[in-house]
């Protein structure tokens, strides 16, 4: 495997307060959607429809990736520092590497004498092309997580971070062995996934509650509780002896106020909702007040979404 020393670079980016803007972020997604017919493994939906636009939340993204990038870059230096000078970190489903730059970020702040490695997968080209743009030290690859990490040496890994991308996965285990057989002993694991059942729509309109339920997101994944699933993995891998220390915790996600802020135009939610018309299971009527809806809500506050993230970490003995 290629072995690089990190130098932080200036890369050119539309930014917000220093940070990567959520214009680019969706931008990017929406491209790649556009553009790419990878699908859903058991729906046939894009993959990108249904994860990848929710981090275009910038709260969110500020929040919650922040603290994991925290979480990792303490875990591993507070054990590591002293007796290792390259960290090689890899990125799961990396997007256009917003993970991989808070890591980037947090690395130096607190070991700006080490070299750090970066490698980030991602199924989706067109996202890779934006994600070398934004951080170029990095190495990407291309690849279908579905069928494993044979691109890495067992043991040759220090993190491995996998957000949002077991809920495509109808056997997450394979995922989480392939992870463990990477890290090197002491690795660090984490996984960042959600659970379809908590996700709530607040709104007392039935009507609205009857459209949504024909379009939960639990009918169009391959895995649609894949933090409870994983966590449930590592725990019995635990009590085996391969991996130590498994901890879960919930995530900062912030409620989705306004749909559009990661469904541009609602065209996710369309095609959803077409294809349950064309099922006969809601009316074009239907669709026209829900979206209706959706549009007015940020006015109205009717409705609004929230839901559970949670954050799964593991070392391997």
């Amino acid at each position: 495997m290629k072995m690089s020393s990190f130098t932080a670079k200036n890369v050119d980016k539309e930014t917000d307060g220093g940070n990567i803007s959520v214009s680019s972020i969706a931008k990017a997604y929406t491209d790649a959607s556009m553009s790419n017919s990878f699908l859903d493994t058991k729906s046939g939906m894009k993959i990108d429809d249904m994860s990848k636009h929710m981090t275009a939340l910038k709260n969110y993204q500020q929040e919650g990736q922040l603290l994991v990038a925290k979480q990792i870059v303490n875990n591993v230096l507070n054990k590591n520092c002293n007796i290792q000078d390259k960290f090689r970190f890899a990125d799961l489903g990396c997007g256009i590497a917003t993970d991989l730059e808070f890591w980037q970020n947090e690395f130096q702040t607190f070991s700006p004498t080490k070299s750090l490695e970066l490698h980030g997968v991602d199924l989706m080209n067109e996202i890779l092309k934006t994600a070398k743009k934004n951080l170029p030290e990095a190495m990407f690859w291309h690849k279908d997580l579905k069928d494993g990490l044979g691109f890495f040496e067992s043991n040759s890994l220090d993190v491995i971070h996998c957000r949002r991308v077991l809920i495509h996965l109808p056997n997450a285990e394979d995922l989480i062995h392939e992870m463990i057989r990477v890290l090197s002993d002491g690795g660090y694991g984490i996984l960042v996934e959600g659970e379809l059942d908590t996700g709530t729509l607040h709104t007392e309109d039935d009507r609205l509650k009857k459209v949504e339920n024909s379009i939960r997101l639990d009918k169009f994944v391959a895995n649609p509780n894949p933090a409870s699933k994983a966590y449930r993995i590592l725990k019995v891998l635990e009590i085996e002896g391969q991996i130590k220390n498994v901890q879960i915790r919930q995530e900062l996600i912030s409620l989705i106020l306004d749909q559009q802020s990661f469904d541009p135009c609602l065209k996710m939610t369309r095609g959803r909702l077409s294809k349950q018309m064309e099922a006969g299971v809601i009316t074009e009527e239907d669709i026209e007040y829900f979206i209706n809806k959706l549009e007015q809500a940020p006015r109205t506050g009717d409705p609004f979404t929230s839901g559970l993230m949670f954050v799964i970490s593991f070392e391997k003995c």
